[in-house]
């Protein structure tokens, strides 16, 4: 596979990846948004508990205060009196069911609401025996218990009465319905599963709502109740009750003069539901998108695994191709190499023949004398110096593309050059009637002048080949530590969308004049090798200049080569 397909860096599983981290974070945002709102819920129902517990316990409170009261005031009476003023009290306490006034041996009687009182014997009632252990101050609050006053759950209120000497001399006990309670628990609207539970310091239940009968002897000791009550004038708790089995979460609030604690708890099923309701809807959205997402990322999976192995196989084709195409180059590169060195070793041996024959032509032109014979001669010599020209600028080009020329960079006087351009090129313009002009300079310049030579002798060339008429200018002018040699002529001139063109090999402007197009691509190939700077402008119809820019020679060099030109 190749590295960039691996499947560490696949984009197919970065997707699947990223999809797994969004779901992943999604699902523990959902998460921590479902405990919030639980923890909120929980929150709000504690405190709606505790307002619950206070309630209760005022309530509780005013009606242990109105029992006492009257309770304080039938002791007070004669005891000829206690039984008129214990039916007043009745009348005056809704909550009551009946007022027991009972001797010190339990034996008395019991003044009912509306109903005449009757005997009543209590010495062994719980309630009783710890009213006979306790000083005869303060109310005393009985535990719940089934009574016979309407056979319906009640707890005591009792006041202990004391002799002349401070003994026990009896006890006035109120009978407490739990049914007013009950009722004032349902106005607390606190849901079906709740409780309010009324219990003293040992956990006994003095009373349990909204069902008093089913706490009838029971003791809340060690459960979640009785220990947030212990030591706290109010608290929290969460657990379950001893005496239902619901798990409720509530509050405590302590009475400590009375004894007593009142806990009131709310259902925690009664709680949750609306809660579990938006947690199922919230995840059962994010399931939905959640399969949503999945199911566009399989779709999108399948389809970028598509375009990957459709990338991988033209991938693999490409470098096919491309390999193909290298060996094909480096093959193409090895024919042109083989080429250009066999044209480079073999120059000597093909110009060699060529010049002799230019020899022998010139030996026999000037043995010839009719006419006739110089018709055919004249031909012959300008197709041999042709051919010698031609082969000499194909060989210069295979030995730069060969590389077999290596520039020798020494420090010169231009006018050297100049000099030994003069005799060649005269000629040539002289043959067509055409001034040449060398305008010399005493510049020394550093480069090699062979190949210097050679560049100009092909730009003055080709001047000349491409001038009808007027002349060739060879000069040159310095700019910034250098010299720029131009070649101006009068010709037709280049079109602007064929000054670049002209540097090509196998180019000709003009087809009608003589040469092969290579003069420009061996002075370009030449100025490349030597890192020299071409430039050409030119006007149609006016002429072309060509420059060369070549470095200037140093001070100490430029005298020396100064000296060696006057020597």
């Amino acid at each position: 596979m190749h590295p960039y397909y691996s499947r560490e860096l696949e984009p197919r599983h970065l997707v699947i990846l990223q999809l797994t981290v969004v779901l992943a974070f999604a699902a523990l945002g959902l998460a921590a948004y479902l405990i919030r709102e639980r923890d909120a819920t929980l929150t709000a129902a504690e405190g709606q508990a505790h307002g619950a517990a206070r309630l209760m316990e005022e309530y509780f409170r005013r009606t242990v205060e109105a029992a006492d009261l009257a309770l304080a005031t039938t002791e007070v009476l004669p005891p000829a009196d206690r039984v008129a003023g214990a039916a007043a009290a009745i009348g005056r306490l809704p909550e009551a069911l009946a007022v027991i006034i009972a001797d010190a041996d339990g034996s008395g009687l019991a003044v009912g609401n509306g109903r005449p009182p009757r005997p009543a014997a209590v010495g062994g009632e719980p309630y009783f025996t710890d009213l006979r252990q306790m000083p005869a101050s303060g109310p005393h609050i009985g535990l719940l218990r089934h009574t016979r006053f309407g056979d319906q759950p009640a707890f005591m209120i009792g006041r202990a009465l004391a002799d002349s000497r401070g003994r026990f001399a009896g006890a006035t006990v109120v009978v407490v319905s739990a049914a007013s309670f009950v009722r004032m628990f349902h106005g607390l609207r606190l849901g079906p599963g709740a409780a309010l539970d009324v219990f003293d310091a040992r956990g006994a239940v003095v009373l349990h709502l909204p069902a008093p009968d089913a706490a009838i002897g029971r003791n809340l000791a060690g459960g979640a109740e009785f220990g947030a009550a212990a030591g706290r004038t109010a608290g929290v708790f969460h657990g379950t009750s001893s005496i239902d089995g619901v798990e409720r979460v509530g509050a405590v609030q302590a009475a400590d003069d009375l004894g007593l604690a009142v806990a009131a708890g709310l259902a925690m099923p009664d709680l949750l539901a609306p809660w579990r309701s938006r947690a199922r809807m919230a995840v059962t959205i994010f399931a939905v998108l959640a399969l949503a997402a999945i199911g566009m990322a399989r779709l999108a999976y399948r389809g970028m695994s598509r375009e990957q192995a459709i990338m991988r196989r033209l991938e693999d084709e490409v470098r096919l191709r491309t390999r193909e195409a290298q060996l094909n180059a480096e093959e193409a590169r090895r024919a042109e190499a083989t080429k250009s060195r066999f044209l480079a070793t073999a120059s000597h041996d093909l110009r060699q023949p060529l010049q002799a024959m230019e020899m022998f032509a010139e030996v026999l032109g000037g043995r010839l004398s009719s006419p006739a014979q110089m018709q055919v001669f004249t031909p012959l010599r300008t197709a041999l110096h042709s051919a010698n020209q031609l082969l000499t600028t194909l060989l210069d080009a295979s030995a730069l593309e060969a590389g077999k020329i290596v520039p020798v960079i020494r420090t010169f006087p231009l006018t050297d050059v100049f000099a030994r351009l003069a005799p060649q090129i005269a000629p040539l313009a002289e043959q067509k009637a055409l001034s040449f002009t060398i305008v010399d300079s005493s510049a020394g310049l550093t480069t090699d002048p062979t190949l210097l030579e050679r560049m100009l002798r092909n730009l003055l060339v080709n001047a000349v080949r491409y001038t009808p008429r007027g002349g060739v200018l060879l000069g040159c002018r310095r700019a910034d530590g250098h010299v720029v040699i131009q070649v101006v002529d009068t010709g037709a001139g280049i079109p602007a969308d064929k000054l670049t063109a002209v540097f090509e090999d196998f180019n000709r402007l003009d087809t009608s004049c003589e040469g092969r197009g290579l003069g420009l691509g061996v002075v370009r190939k030449m100025a490349e090798l030597l890192e020299l700077d071409l430039s050409v402008a030119s006007a149609p119809g006016r002429g072309t200049v060509f420059g060369v820019r070549v470095p200037l020679a140093t001070p100490d060099n430029r005298d020396l080569c100064l000296a060696a030109a006057e020597a």
